[in-house]
């Protein structure tokens, strides 16, 4: 794993600016340390670009809205970690592979249509996202 997990229960990945954030619960979760969150993801980045923190934010923000407190989120940097990069089959960053619950499913992009974001990986359906969000074509 790239990362260890802090005191506080968050995964400390690097010196980035997803340190606090690399692995997050939510702010609503109630899972103990340990337990496996409802939602797995691993979110791959090179560095600290504005589409890598645009992703990491789009993601968060799907998640908060859909899943509160039922998701982590990994963050990983592809070139610290190339291996992992290799293991997840990662062409091209930002990419977000959801990790559980399986099949395992990716997302390639900074993930600002949240919609399109939350049908390709599987998340809670249309119905539950904000009008402004929707395709309902």
């Amino acid at each position: 794993m790239p990362g260890v997990l802090g005191h506080d229960g968050w995964w400390l990945v690097s010196d980035a600016w997803w340190d606090r954030a690399a692995l997050t619960r939510g702010p609503g979760a109630t899972k103990a340390r340990g337990q496996v969150a409802d939602f797995s993801f691993r979110l791959f980045v090179v560095g600290q670009t504005e589409r890598s923190q645009a992703a990491w934010t789009n993601l968060r923000t799907v998640c908060e809205r859909l899943v509160p407190g039922r998701y982590e989120i990994e963050v990983v940097d592809a070139a610290e970690h190339p291996e992992l990069a290799a293991e997840q089959r990662v062409l091209a960053t930002p990419t977000v592979v959801r990790i559980a619950p399986g099949p395992q499913r990716r997302v390639v992009g900074d993930l600002s249509d949240h919609s399109r974001t939350t049908a390709a990986l599987g998340l809670p359906g249309n119905a539950e996202l904000p009008p402004e969000w929707r395709c309902d074509s």
